[in-house]
């Protein structure tokens, strides 16, 4: 049985890929491991003590008697001894495990690029974090519990033989065969598990999506949300129970094995004590090591199903460990953002013919009536959509499958604000200096501003004060350019007349898409570009055509440009 799982455990594709996370704590896994084998040596030597109780002559005196108690004492206390260190080093090894696979997971998905990103539902990737996670930390475990139950094994069949080599064999050759149940049982124990953490992805995505929605939920009457909600948890649970039920037979399964061999050991003993050919003593030894060897492979097996059934989460979660290595250091911006040809389909929507060019420090003003495809062309200059066919350079560098290498922000309507005060949602946690945010507060000199400062968490800002935010965020970020959509939608005129100033002195490539068709606002842009149904219509040059003939005939395509 030993050679078995050992040669098995070391063909897992899984268990190479996760040998970084076991070399990291290598010495808590062997500490882990040689302390519980020091248990087992111990529990091993209290059986061995009662053999020699039993058999002992009491007319040679107590004197011996009283040292047997004494080995028995020692020995029960460093079985406990040594069983809880065993205990606190899986313990720690698992904080450490589950820091360094968070550590990681984090960093790579935030490596990724957007369209990767956005491929999942953040309710999927709060699952990976918690259930694929716990799934790959008890794969990695479960290696190291297997070893330190071999080795529990060895040593107690070292004592067996001892005691008395028939029993030893008969028992050696039933744990041969029940190492081969689990290939019977694991195959589908783990397509369970893994439809199971599935179905907990899933249910993870509706409630979140349903919890999003508390304000239109709570004035509306519940029965059909109820209904959503419930056939999904339902849905979760039967994945579970069928995964649960089948686990407990598989268990069952093996128990039975076990306790086939308990009796088939214990009908032994009675046969060689009936024989005269052991004592007394050593019959009570053997059924001592008995009940503890049985456990020790329930526990093997056991440990063994819990590996095979984690792999499907293990193996799921190396791919979110996967990190995006196209994200280059960042350049400075030279030239231009040209678009060639770009075209991009997804379902009924299309964007087609896009020939466009976003010159250094210059300002675009993309205008249209909803759904013409200014934010989707927003995104494809960012790189979190990848074009259908065409070309996007920036520096004469194609965005192809790669983020921008230039020092570029998208600024969105509706701009993630995180729990907490307004400096660290500002500085992204200091990532961004501090001292120069006191500059631009100081040249901004908001009321809004001085209260928001003021706020221990702004998550709960209105949505004129999470576009502040976010637009004192991207001035502190200092981009080179500064893709911004509807940025001005929800503030009130004097706070985006004050934006605005700061935008218009800011020798920045800017790009924004608007529908304030003003003068005041399309003024400090040099180019309009209008865009209807994916394609650009036409595109206005503001220096040349403000005031002119040619202009004013445009601007009913606008719907009035007025001052």
């Amino acid at each position: 049985m030993p050679s078995f799982t050992i040669l098995e455990l070391a063909k897992e594709d899984g268990g190479v890929k996760m040998k970084k996370y076991k070399m990291e704590s290598l010495w808590l896994l062997s500490l882990m491991v040689i302390l519980g084998g020091l248990s087992s040596i111990a529990l091993g030597s209290m059986a061995f003590l009662s053999k020699v109780l039993i058999d002992y002559d009491f007319e040679r005196g107590i004197s011996r008697v009283v040292l047997i108690v004494v080995f028995y004492l020692v020995s029960s206390s460093l079985n406990l001894l040594f069983e809880y260190a065993s205990q606190r080093m899986s313990w720690k090894f698992r904080k450490k495990l589950t820091l360094s696979l968070k550590k990681d997971l984090f960093k790579a998905i935030f490596s990724w690029s957007y369209e990767r990103f956005s491929g999942e539902e953040i309710g999927t990737y709060l699952s990976v974090f918690s259930n694929d996670l716990e799934s790959a930390k008890n794969y990695i475990e479960q290696h190291a519990e297997v070893v330190k139950y071999l080795i529990q094994l060895i040593v107690f069949t070292t004592f067996l033989v001892k005691l008395d080599f028939r029993i030893a064999i008969v028992i050696a050759l039933f744990s041969s065969l029940a190492a081969f149940l689990p290939s019977i049982t694991n195959p589908k124990l783990s397509r369970y598990k893994k439809n199971h953490l599935k179905s907990q992805a899933s249910y993870s995505n509706v409630l979140k999506d349903l919890l999003s929605g508390f304000k239109l939920i709570s004035v509306s009457p519940k029965d059909k949300f109820d209904k959503v909600h419930y056939e999904e948890a339902d849905c979760c649970e039967k994945s579970l129970m069928k995964f649960s039920i089948f686990k407990s037979f598989s268990l069952m399964v093996n128990a039975g094995f076990m306790y086939l061999l308990n009796c088939t050991a214990f009908a032994m003993i009675a046969l060689l004590l009936y024989k005269k050919q052991i004592t007394l003593g050593s019959a009570t030894a053997t059924l001592y090591f008995m009940e503890n060897y049985v456990f020790y492979i329930r526990y093997l097996l056991e440990g063994y199903n819990n590996l095979k059934a984690s792999k499907a989460g293990a193996d799921r979660l190396l791919y979110y460990l996967e990190q995006d290595d196209t994200h280059k250091k960042e350049d400075a911006f030279e030239s231009c953002i040209e678009l060639e040809a770009v075209e991009y389909h997804v379902e009924d929507f299309r964007l087609s013919e896009l020939n466009l060019v976003f010159e250094k420090n210059k300002k675009y003003a993309i205008i249209g009536e909803s759904g013409s495809g200014k934010s989707t062309l927003l995104n494809l200059i960012a790189g979190h959509l990848q074009p259908s066919s065409g070309q996007i350079r920036i520096d004469q560098e194609s965005l192809r499958w790669q983020r921008p290498n230039v020092p570029l922000l998208k600024v969105d309507q509706f701009e993630h604000v995180f729990s907490c005060g307004f400096f660290d949602n500002v500085t992204l946690f200091d990532t961004y200096d501090k001292d120069d945010l006191v500059g631009i507060l100081d040249t901004l000199c908001m009321d809004k501003l001085k209260r928001l400062v003021s706020q221990e968490n702004v998550s709960g800002a209105s949505g004129g004060e999470r576009q502040l935010i976010a637009l004192v965020r991207a001035m502190l970020i200092d981009a080179r350019v500064l893709l911004l959509d509807e940025p001005f939608a929800s503030l009130d005129i004097h706070h985006a007349s004050k934006m605005r100033a700061w935008l218009r002195c800011q020798n920045k490539t800017v790009i924004t898409v608007t529908h304030d068709l003003t003068y005041d606002n399309l003024s400090d842009y040099d180019e309009i570009i209008m865009m209807k149904s994916g394609k650009v219509e036409f595109t206005l040059k503001t220096n040349d055509y403000f005031g002119s003939d040619e202009y004013l005939s445009k601007s009913k395509k606008l719907g009035g440009l007025s001052a």
